[in-house]
């Protein structure tokens, strides 16, 4: 058993225990004229500083939040946690995360992801956006990987472990070779958008996204050869068994992913066990990787998903197996994944009892 001061244990807490919507400190600039609205009930317009390429009309800088996101919780690897809300800036469909000393905005659509982020006291915005197309054909391109020697097999806890879940935990483990980027900076590109949506597909009452960070063991594995995801998930495992980290059936399930800075082997950018708890993923991939994964783990497939259209341009869902880089992203799952994935949490699987399970990109 953990002592009261280990790391694990703390895991263990984030995932038993519903997390409380944060308090902040006292406040000044953006932070406070959004916290201030909000506090006076939704809907509310919120006036907020856009940078001068922003200015072109009037509703420039004007961020409307409609709602807060109930049973999303965050929590980041420094201890403080994360609020969303649904939202529109300059127009767009945003998800906003308050979290303690940091207000992202993320608008994710066909011309891509961009982000709008205020950080303490400064009055101008910081800004990221990457285009919604793949880097290349190649770089992205994913397929049914060769199977391990011994790969994991379905827990066999019940017949149907899912049945009657009130709680899906994603817990998100940063490599320690990842050092220019927060948590906060992560969530509001790859997991913000896709924690919303999931929070609407899934058949439970609570989602939750955690990051962690400096876990001697889990996060500096080695990451330089092509049975990282193996690797992982054993160490994973051992943690698992070792803390009492198991899923509860019929309460709680959990599913782990590594975040590293660069492919994980040439040509991909993830990999993840299909209908397992497991999963690798680039944060030099694009802003779907993640979604693309964890979207394995719950029972999804390349043959279910499609390039559909987005006004003028087309764009590959989440799942869509081989990127081009003349498409972009429409970051969604097809209805068909969409079901798959609440199938996959009503114990719908192919068949019961313990099965092997297959390692895809």
């Amino acid at each position: 058993m953990a002592t009261s001061g280990s790391p694990t244990l703390k895991i263990l807490a984030v995932c038993t225990v519903v997390l409380a919507a944060p308090a902040f400190a006292s406040t000044s600039g953006p932070l406070r004229a959004f916290d201030e609205a909000v506090a006076a009930g939704l809907p509310q317009r919120v006036a907020l500083p856009a940078g001068d390429a922003e200015a072109r009309d009037a509703s420039s800088g004007e961020l409307v939040v409609t709602s807060l996101v109930e049973g999303l919780d965050t929590a980041f690897s420094d201890g403080t946690r994360g609020t969303h809300y649904m939202a529109t800036w300059q127009g767009k469909p945003a998800v906003v995360v308050r979290s303690a000393g940091h207000l992202d905005i993320t608008v994710a659509d066909a011309t891509g992801v961009s982000i709008t982020g205020y950080s303490g006291d400064t009055e101008r915005p910081h800004r990221l956006r990457r285009d919604g197309s793949a880097e290349s054909a190649a770089a992205t391109a994913r397929a049914v990987a060769s199977v391990a020697d011994e790969p994991p097999t379905t827990s066999g806890l019940s017949p149907n472990p899912h049945e009657g879940l009130s709680t899906v935990g994603f817990h998100m483990f940063v490599h320690d070779d990842v050092e220019d980027r927060s948590d906060q900076h992560i969530h509001a590109g790859y997991v913000a958008w896709w924690a919303v949506d999931m929070r609407r597909i899934l058949a439970v009452r609570r989602v939750q996204t955690v990051y962690r960070r400096r876990m001697p063991g889990l996060t500096d594995i080695p990451r330089h050869d092509g049975d990282l995801l193996g690797r992982w998930t054993l160490s994973m495992q051992r943690l698992v068994m070792r803390e009492g980290l198991m899923p509860i059936p019929g309460h709680s399930w959990f599913k782990f992913m590594l975040l590293t800075p660069d492919a994980i082997e040439p040509g991909h950018y993830g990999r993840a066990w299909l209908g397992g708890d497991h999963a690798v993923a680039s944060l030099n991939g694009p802003y779907t990787v993640i979604a693309h994964e964890y979207g394995h783990t719950l029972g999804g497939v390349h043959e279910d998903a499609s390039v559909e259209w987005s006004g003028f341009w087309p764009c590959e869902t989440n799942l869509y197996s081989h990127s081009n880089a003349l498409r972009r992203n429409c970051y969604r799952y097809t209805p068909e994944n969409q079901r798959r994935m609440r199938e996959y949490m009503a114990g719908a699987l192919p068949d019961e009892g313990e099965r092997r399970l297959e390692m895809v990109y």
